[in-house]
């Protein structure tokens, strides 16, 4: 999107890259056929994010890889391999993008887009191609990885049979790391310097109001982003809201709550605000300061008392995720390295995660993954709508809208 909204700046980095041996990945969310030709044409290489067949045979013929994609929020490999009619998978690879610790945990990494692959009806040695060789190859790292050859590094797998790919023993730079459901390996243990475990500043200043939008009238039209389970493509819809005490309030009945985006980085009162759907949250907020690309705080509640404890509950933990409800923090985790990354044990945060989803669910949520849901609603590349700490961003037009409508 940044590519059509400002085509010489974007030009310029992309034939830099270019002269740098590099390739440029595509971030071709709800692009239109006009708009994935001129992508092609200026440079870029790939795109991670089709949820179709169709989008994904658009842009295998106009020259560009397109990365499978099966994450968290993102479950998009059975719309797109199921659909396809193909002899020739070259030009199809696997990622993840996003996966919360807990899904790779109980499904897999890229092996499990393997395996889900081979449910679709791929051959299962097509599969494993798109998972090995074909990335290694579109990324230029063929001499290194992606094949069983002289010269390469020994990141292998080792499983019974085609048909499940169930991993038995996984080796690293040539050493066991893991064998029979054990691992084995270990490596240095590295703690970060300390500036990156308080990376997250809030302007003492931000009170509960500021998180809501104040209006003078006795009801008011709004934007509502609408977010579906699964997909991290938002729809844009509008409502008719009341007006409490000078600020646009909630409607849990409509499924419609405040969202907020508080700049964490240097302590500045920048904040982003409007209206979400598809949450299901009631008397609660939840707050994740993993926020793309931007990682400022974003936070969405049917209340903002719940919301600004919520915010600051990751002031205090410096990053994270929490729930809040009725005054109280019901469960958060630190992820104190720059705000994006948990320091200890991976055992303890699947604890953690499990007690934390317990808690949102407390508060009305029913998503399998509401934070990861939470951490692409502020994206402001993703049709139709995101929102940052600059305000409600309108992604097709690139740029800032008023949320309120009258």
């Amino acid at each position: 999107q940044n590519l059509f909204s400002n085509p010489s700046k974007f030009i310029d980095e992309i034939y830099a890259a270019h002269a740098s041996g590099k390739i440029v990945n595509g971030h071709l969310a709800g692009a239109s056929i006009e708009q994935v030709n001129a992508a092609a044409a200026a440079g870029l290489a790939d795109d991670h994010e089709c949820t179709s067949a169709q989008e994904a045979v658009e842009r295998a013929r106009r020259g560009l890889a397109v990365l499978v994609r099966e994450g968290s929020p993102e479950r998009n490999l059975r719309n797109i391999l199921s659909g396809l009619k193909l002899n020739d998978y070259r030009s199809y690879l696997m990622c993840t993008d996003d996966k919360h610790p807990d899904d790779i945990f109980s499904e897999g990494h890229v092996d499990f887009n393997v395996r889900l692959a081979i449910e679709c009806g791929v051959d299962p040695i097509t599969a494993i191609q798109m998972a090995t060789i074909n990335t290694a190859q579109h990324f230029g790292l063929e001499h290194l990885i992606g094949s069983v050859a002289p010269g390469r590094k020994a990141d292998l797998i080792l499983f019974k049979g085609l048909e499940q790919i169930e991993i038995k023993t996984t080796l690293f730079d040539g050493r066991i790391a893991y064998i029979d459901g054990k691992f084995q390996y270990s490596d240095e243990t590295r703690f970060p310097s300390a500036k990156f475990l308080h990376s997250v500043r809030i302007d003492p200043e931000i009170k509960p109001v500021d998180l809501a939008i104040r209006h003078t009238g006795q009801t008011a039209q709004v934007y509502a982003i609408d977010v579906t389970e699964g997909q991290i493509l938002k729809g844009k819809s509008t409502a008719n809201l009341a007006v409490t005490h000078g600020l646009i309030a909630s409607e849990p009945s409509y499924d419609i709550v405040h969202a907020a985006v508080v700049e964490r980085h240097r302590g500045l009162k920048s904040i982003g605000r409007g209206f979400v759907r598809g949450f299901s949250i009631r008397n609660g907020a939840i707050s994740s300061s993993v926020s793309h690309d931007h990682h400022n705080i974003t936070v969405v509640g049917d209340n903002v008392d719940d919301m600004h404890l919520a915010l600051r509950e990751l002031e205090r933990i410096q990053g994270g995720f929490a729930c809040t409800s009725r005054g109280k923090v019901l469960h958060s985790i630190p992820l104190q390295f720059g705000g994006l990354m948990y320091l200890g044990r991976y055992e303890t945060l699947l604890e953690s995660l499990k007690k934390l989803n317990e808690a949102t669910r407390s508060v009305g949520m029913r998503m399998k993954s509401p934070f990861m849901q939470l951490e692409f609603l502020s994206l402001p590349s993703v049709p139709e709508l995101g929102i940052t700490n600059r305000g409600l961003i309108d992604v097709r037009n690139w740029k800032i809208i008023d949320p309120v409508l009258s």
